[in-house]
């Protein structure tokens, strides 16, 4: 191999992913919106707003034609948890996904006032249906 383009090859491997200067995302929240939108709760565009990108980006992304070198983790079954904690009137339902290997990163969040407890947990088991929720205080 000539010594510019074994240059260029290693410059390529050490530009790509989270070492990209124009990344905005990490590894561990690719696979992180890989996993959500293949388990289902989420659409793409949620997805788009929630780790503050474009709609395209995260279809290339479920797609695999962007960060394709890292590989699908999607089957080692990873899990969300959820806590809630009430202050002040306020409940908060706060859900997390764990990704094995990793600390956990929060994806969701239902806020509404003590009154409505009832549907806001009614909404909680409706997203997220096998969700395991813990009762902070």
């Amino acid at each position: 191999m000539r010594e510019h383009t074994l240059h260029s090859e290693i410059l390529y491997r050490n530009c790509r992913g989270e070492n990209n200067h124009c990344a905005v995302l990490t590894e561990v929240k690719v696979r992180l919106i890989r996993l959500l939108y293949k388990k289902g709760p989420f659409t793409q565009k949620e997805l788009a707003i929630r780790f503050m990108v474009g709609r395209s980006t995260i279809s290339d992304i479920v797609r695999y034609r962007t960060w394709s070198y890292m590989p699908d983790y999607t089957g080692r079954i990873d899990y969300l948890a959820a806590s809630i904690v009430r202050a002040n009137g306020t409940v908060i339902i706060s859900v997390y996904a764990f990704l094995r290997g990793h600390s956990s990163s929060i994806i969701d969040e239902f806020i509404g006032k003590e009154e409505a407890i009832e549907q806001l947990y009614a909404d909680f088991r409706h997203k997220y249906p096998a969700t395991f929720l813990v009762f902070a205080n």
